[in-house]
């Protein structure tokens, strides 16, 4: 199944006239990635007032948030703080760790990150070509099963894994990509990563 998610508006129920852009959309990705645990110990204060004792939001949590970050010699420094930034928001707003994969050709990077790494930061540390599936076999051969993937590139390749049984965001900006054969991509606006 594939899905495309453009910065400018794709997802549904904005409003009339309002746009989302990429980080909105990010955030509704993980967001419907994220397991929410409802109690009724707290009740849902909203439906309260129509005599409805209805369970309540309890705790919003990411169990194993995977992100991959291409660090190819394509990728802009700029594009890199953006998508940090984002990520660090994510960490501040889940109670989760993320398993972080840097990769080029091959994997340059793999690290355990949670709200005690903020800020994060990434650095082009590649530089060589693209190879999408090392991340994805690293989580395999892990035996990590994430609630998604995130993976942030210019989808300058077309070595792909077979699709994976978890939810996969790419996100890209780079308008003009081919389409990949799974997951959905995220067009991030150009005036948004600098």
């Amino acid at each position: 199944m594939r899905r495309a998610a453009r910065g400018a508006g794709a997802a549904a129920g904005p409003g009339p006239g309002r746009t989302l852009g990429w980080r909105e959309l990010l955030r509704r990705f993980v967001d419907h990635a994220a397991r929410n645990d409802f109690s009724w110990v707290r009740p849902n204060r909203r439906m309260l007032h129509a005599g409805l004792y209805l369970p309540g939001l309890d705790s919003r949590e990411l169990d194993g948030l995977a992100v991959a970050v291409d660090v190819s010699g394509s990728i802009l420094q700029a594009e890199l703080d953006a998508f940090a930034a984002e990520l660090g928001a994510v960490l501040e707003e889940f109670d989760t760790t993320l398993t972080l994969l840097t990769c080029d050709a091959a994997l340059t990077r793999q690290e355990r990150l949670g709200r005690a790494d903020l800020p994060l930061e990434f650095a082009a540390r590649g530089g060589g070509g693209t190879d999408f599936r090392p991340p994805f076999a690293r989580l395999r051969d892990d035996g990590a099963r994430p609630c998604c993937l995130i993976y942030f590139t210019d989808l300058e390749c077309a070595r792909f894994p077979e699709e994976p049984d978890y939810p996969v965001l790419w996100v890209t900006p780079n308008a003009g990509h081919t389409p990949p054969p799974f997951g959905e991509v995220l067009l991030m606006e150009p005036d948004q990563c600098t």
